[in-house]
């Protein structure tokens, strides 16, 4: 399915957010990874970027293998939480206030 850009900027942000939540690391292990969404948007539709974490490829199986509540369980992570930490990150280094 190919989406238009403004669908692209809602689900993924900027490509300097993008890079912002890249630079932080995998969230389990520190590595470089992928972004990864802690929620849906709805039926058929991806969150919007402010649900996004970094996960490598390997956690980031992990968590579609087993499901989140197993995953947070095993890890120790509230994966919502972890999003909304970044988000204040990202906004504040924005010189928006949280």
């Amino acid at each position: 399915m190919s989406r238009t850009k403004t669908e692209q900027y809602r689900i993924y942000g900027s490509p300097e957010r993008q890079a912002f939540v890249r630079s932080l690391g995998c969230l389990i292990d520190g590595g470089p990874g992928e972004l990864v969404h802690t929620a849906t948007g709805g039926t058929g539709r991806k969150a919007d970027a402010s649900t996004l974490i970094n996960l490598c490829r390997a956690h980031h199986h992990e968590l579609h293998q087993h499901g989140a509540k197993t995953f947070e369980t095993q890890w120790g992570v509230d994966l919502k939480a972890s999003a909304a930490w970044i988000e204040a990150k990202w906004q504040a280094s924005n010189g928006n206030p949280p």
